[in-house]
């Protein structure tokens, strides 16, 4: 995925299921990474020791500021699958 931000970066994105995909209108992208700086924490928030998420657009901006050194510092995730009470 191109980088509206960061000038000829390019982002890897693992595809999970069919719900808010890259071909949705509005699509959710996860980011996880590691880092471990302050303002990197503060964009973020934990799920487990030492995994944090955050937004597109915060990983750009982090990025932007050389807080991360690119892409390679971020798992990308879009898509999910999800079902309604009584579906499975």
């Amino acid at each position: 995925m191109e980088d509206d931000v960061n000038e000829g970066l390019e982002w890897r994105v693992w595809f999970g299921g069919d719900v808010q995909g890259l071909d949705s209108i509005l699509p959710d992208i996860v980011c996880l990474h590691s880092l471990k700086g302050k303002e990197a924490k503060e964009a973020s928030n934990p799920v487990m020791k030492d995994i944090q998420w955050t937004s597109f657009e915060n990983a750009k901006k982090l990025v932007k500021k050389g807080i991360a050194s690119g892409p390679e510092d971020f798992w990308l995730f879009a898509g999910y699958a999800g079902w309604g009470p009584k579906q499975l």
